[in-house]
């Protein structure tokens, strides 16, 4: 009956999850999540990560997902792997995002249930023995995200695009055959989440 969300100031708000292995992405994956900007920036806003910087010649290991500085939705990982989508969001208003790998390596991005484009070949990355935000990637540079997210969830399998669309009205419910962690905000108050 809950329906509620996080709100992120774009300056120093965030979630941090303690590193679990079974958030770490195999060769299949599912995130979904709603987000709604309050409004466009010209800098990168994360909505997630799972980034660690040890210093400035070590390159990042990881991943995250991420508006750029052009409204477009990123899939980022490692130092050497950055993949776009085709529409760019600015309206200020909810959106379901999604982004799935399968095991042939397709990476296919998602907005408000619908195909927005897809990659192919796309290598294998996990982001294990690393904690994860929500909100922000806190290494070498933090950057944050200025807007809200609700029900984010994670699976170790590539849900289809049906699968997706039906969780655009019915959120998950916790028990799911692939879903491996749910975050639907409604619970917690103060600092607690």
């Amino acid at each position: 009956t809950n329906n509620n969300s996080l709100s992120f100031d774009g300056t120093d708000d965030y979630v941090e999850i303690a590193s679990n292995q079974i958030l770490d992405f195999g060769n299949q994956f599912t995130i979904i999540t709603w987000v709604k900007r309050n409004g466009t920036s010209n800098v990168d806003e994360f909505l997630l990560s799972r980034f660690d910087h040890t210093g400035i010649n070590n390159p990042p290991i990881g991943w995250a997902l991420l508006f750029d500085n052009n409204s477009l939705l990123q899939f980022a990982f490692n130092d050497n792997g950055n993949y776009y989508s085709n529409s760019n969001i600015t309206d200020n208003d909810w959106h379901l995002v999604s982004v799935t790998r399968n095991v042939s390596g397709s990476l296919t991005f998602y907005i408000d249930g619908n195909i927005d484009k897809i990659h192919y070949n796309v290598p294998q990355h996990s982001g294990a023995g690393i904690n994860f935000w929500i909100g922000a990637r806190q290494f070498l540079y933090p950057s944050f995200f200025n807007g809200s997210i609700e029900d984010i969830s994670f699976w170790n399998k590539a849900l289809t695009q049906s699968e997706i669309q039906k969780y655009m009205s019915t959120p998950p419910t916790g028990n799911e055959a692939g879903l491996v962690g749910y975050w639907n905000f409604n619970e917690g108050s103060g600092n607690t989440l």
